[in-house]
């Protein structure tokens, strides 16, 4: 993944749903690069980044997102973005935790 990517990801989602209040990203090259960071500055976003030895600071993200995966996705050949969409939203229904995958319109 490189900067480029990420600063246009930030760029849309803050067009789709606003500016955020905080970032939390690793510290990855694309997110510790002048031009990502520059970014959530020009926005006023504070920044947040995972020190070495610091996994308690995602913990739970890091483990929605394998469930996510091993539950669904790996498992599944969606036909389409819809169809992706209709499963995850399934799984957090099963998994209850609806509020954690907010899906934009």
């Amino acid at each position: 993944m490189e900067a480029d990517f990420c600063v246009a990801a930030v760029r849309d989602a803050i067009a789709r749903y606003g500016v955020p209040e905080i970032v939390n990203t690793d510290q990855g090259s694309q997110f510790t690069s002048s031009d990502f960071i520059d970014e959530l500055k020009a926005h006023g976003i504070a920044i947040g980044m995972n020190g070495r030895g610091q996994c308690r600071d995602n913990v739970f993200v890091e483990r929605l997102w394998k469930s996510v995966k091993y539950e669904e996705v790996y498992l599944k050949a969606y036909d389409g973005v819809s169809d992706a969409r209709a499963g995850l939203a399934a799984l957090a229904s099963r998994r209850q935790c609806a509020a954690a995958l907010r899906w934009g319109g």
